[in-house]
C-alpha cells in the first residue's frame, strides 16, 4: 500500500470500535437528529482515565437494519466514514475531543447524494461543536 493511499484512509486511531462504549455513549450521551441519520455524542474519558487529547475525536458508524440489507448497509457505512473523513478541517473545533457516534436511521441516506450527505454531517459536526 502506497503512502498516498494510506494518508487518504479514515485513522484508525479515530474509530470508536467497543460496543459496549457505543451502546452507552447511544443511551445516555447526547443526541442530534439529522436527515435520515442521527448523533449521538459523549465526552468520557477512557479506561485509562486519560482523555485523548492528541488523537482528537473517535466516532463510530452504525446502520440500522431498516436501511436495508447488509450490501447497502455497508454502503451507507462507507459513506458517512468518507464524508466525516472529507470534513476533517470541522474536527479541531470540536471541543473536549467527545466520542461521537453516527447512526443511519432510515434509507434516505441511501438514497442521498454525496454532496448532500457531505454537508448534512459537517452541518451535524459543527452543531457538536457548538454544544
Amino acid at each position: 500500500m502506497g503512502f498516498l493511499q494510506h494518508t487518504l484512509r479514515f485513522p484508525r486511531r479515530n474509530r470508536l470500535k467497543s460496543p459496549l462504549t457505543i451502546r452507552t455513549i447511544t443511551r445516555v450521551g447526547s443526541r442530534l437528529s439529522g436527515d435520515g441519520f442521527a448523533v449521538y455524542w459523549s465526552v468520557t474519558p477512557d479506561s485509562s482515565g486519560a482523555q485523548h487529547a492528541v488523537t482528537g475525536p473517535r466516532m463510530a458508524f452504525v446502520v440500522s437494519r431498516h436501511c436495508g440489507p447488509a450490501h447497502r448497509r455497508n454502503r451507507i457505512k462507507r459513506r458517512l466514514r468518507e464524508a466525516v473523513r472529507l470534513n476533517r478541517s470541522v474536527w479541531p473545533q470540536v471541543n473536549n475531543n467527545p466520542d461521537i457516534v453516527f447512526r443511519a436511521t432510515g434509507p434516505e441516506v441511501a438514497r442521498m447524494d454525496f454532496e448532500n450527505l457531505s454537508r448534512c454531517v459537517r452541518d451535524a459536526l459543527m452543531r457538536v461543536a457548538a454544544m
